[in-house]
């Protein structure tokens, strides 16, 4: 997985890192891609093709940020990010007596940025996955302590000012020794994993900027006169972003499906009604021309009314085409209207023969 040879990168790796700011170049800043509610989005990695927004570099001695590098006395050569490549390497090999009893830390991390669209009240769930290519070196002699991590690191960056939310181990390998100060003895231990996968899962606001890292460390202690290395290369072959629904896309979908389902209902009830209706006056004017005595006692309570009304209905139809309708018959709604409370069944047998006349007219004006 190595992409040089220690002596290339001891050479080329402290040039490559302090040209940019020798020429005064830097690499432009790319947009934060958008991640809407329900969608996955690819922020690339070497598999899919794209490279990384960006990558930086950082070593420490205890306390003390040292430069990456030469010189090479504090044995942080080689430590180096290649965004384009999607590619990292944190290394150090301590010097016999160098920095005795404190921690050497190098860091080398590369990152995309992505935005998560909508109003800032509202919380969604976020899952990150990323897959890679890892190889961890340890090697350690006398009494020392060293160790190789690869990990995701999430940061809020809307505001310009970096501000952690959240943070997860992709795998991590410790050694540790100490033999005395007689019994000097040397052990080393490697591993090579390929397609891992791993994924960290957050709660994030939306209307926010992300940055997540991808970042490997290296880490060696030596406590007496001894030799201690750590190398951790990476390479990032995809990384994607799944952003949930949140309540408020939930609520809105919810009441979008309610609402199409009340429409259909709605359509359906007023064509029914419809059907009816017309199944309604089929049935009263078959009774208006057709006396049926079997069924007055349904027509003298339920019916009476719309009976006598289908007759003035009749009646002012007639008119207004022009018929002639005999005044009988308005004499014999009227009748009927007034009976409809002491005499129903007489009520319906004058609305009926004041229809008949109505609906028959024999001349036309």
């Amino acid at each position: 997985m190595a992409r040089h040879s220690p002596l290339v990168q001891l050479l080329v790796a402290p040039i490559a890192l302090t040209l940019p700011m020798l020429i005064g170049l830097a690499e432009p800043a790319r947009a934060a891609v958008p991640v809407l509610p329900g969608q996955s989005v690819d922020l690339g990695g070497s598999d899919v093709g794209g490279g990384a927004d960006g990558g930086d570099v950082t070593c420490t001695l205890g306390v003390v940020d040292v430069t990456c590098g030469f010189p090479t006395g504090l044995g942080f050569a080689g430590t180096t990010t290649e965004p384009a490549d999607n590619f990292v390497v944190a290394r150090h090999g301590a010097i016999l007596g160098t920095g005795l009893g404190e921690p050497h830390l190098a860091s080398a991390r590369i990152y995309d940025d992505f935005t998560i669209p909508g109003p800032a009240e509202s919380f969604v769930s976020v899952q990150i996955s990323v897959s890679y290519d890892l190889f961890v070196s340890l090697l350690g002699s006398a009494a020392y302590e060293v160790a190789g991590e690869l990990g995701l690191v999430v940061e809020d960056v809307t505001t310009g000012t970096a501000e952690g939310v959240g943070a997860a181990s992709l795998f991590r390998q410790d050694r540790s020794g100490d033999q005395g100060f007689t019994d000097i003895t040397t052990g080393r231990e490697a591993y090579r994993i390929y397609h891992g996968r791993g994924n960290l899962q957050l709660l994030l606001r939306r209307g926010r900027t992300y940055r997540v890292w991808f970042q490997a460390e290296a880490m060696s202690e030596q406590f007496v006169v001894g030799k201690s290395e750590t190398d951790t290369e990476a390479t990032r072959r995809q990384m994607v972003v799944h952003v949930d629904e949140d309540e408020v896309d939930l609520l809105a979908n919810h009441d979008r499906d309610v609402k199409q389902q009340l429409a259909r209902i709605e359509s359906k009830i007023d064509d029914v009604n419809e059907k009816l209706g017309l199944l309604l006056r089929t049935q009263l004017e078959q009774t208006l021309v057709t006396p049926r005595e079997a069924r007055l006692t349904v027509l003298h309570t339920d019916r009476m009314e719309e009976v006598c009304n289908a007759a003035q209905q009749a009646i002012d139809a007639s008119d207004a085409r022009g018929y002639r309708v005999k005044q009988s018959a308005q004499r014999l709604v009227d009748r009927a209207v007034g009976m409809m409370g002491s005499d129903p069944k007489q009520a319906v047998a004058l609305c009926r023969n004041a229809y008949q006349s109505a609906a028959f007219p024999r001349k036309l004006e």
